[in-house]
């Protein structure tokens, strides 16, 4: 994995550093400052259209994101807090699902 850093732009690239999979911050409006990102998994049981998550970011996210292994419909976060947030899914499944959240505080 490397680190590029010149003025207003850091690149991460992947672990292998072939497949694309970079992550990049632009600053384009002259102000931006990423305090603290957190990374993780949650499980939303079978049935059920919510989970509680414990983010550990030491603050509140600015915003929190979402991928789910399977079609859950439209992921949307609620109580934003210092140590949890609220997972709530439009749709469930039968079988438990794996969600990969992000939690971003900005400024």
């Amino acid at each position: 994995m490397g680190f590029e850093a010149i003025p207003n732009k850091i690149t991460l690239e992947d672990q292998n550093g072939t497949d694309g999979n970079d992550a990049t911050i632009t600053n384009t409006s002259g102000v931006l400052a990423i305090t603290g990102i957190k990374v993780g998994t949650a499980t939303i049981a079978a049935n059920a259209q919510t989970v509680t998550v414990t983010h550990s970011l030491g603050a509140t996210p600015t915003t929190v994101l979402f991928a789910a292994s399977q079609n859950l419909g439209t992921l949307t976060y609620a109580s934003l807090g210092s140590t949890t947030f609220i997972c709530n899914s439009s749709a469930s499944t039968g079988t438990a699902t794996t969600i990969l959240w992000i939690a971003i505080k900005v400024g």
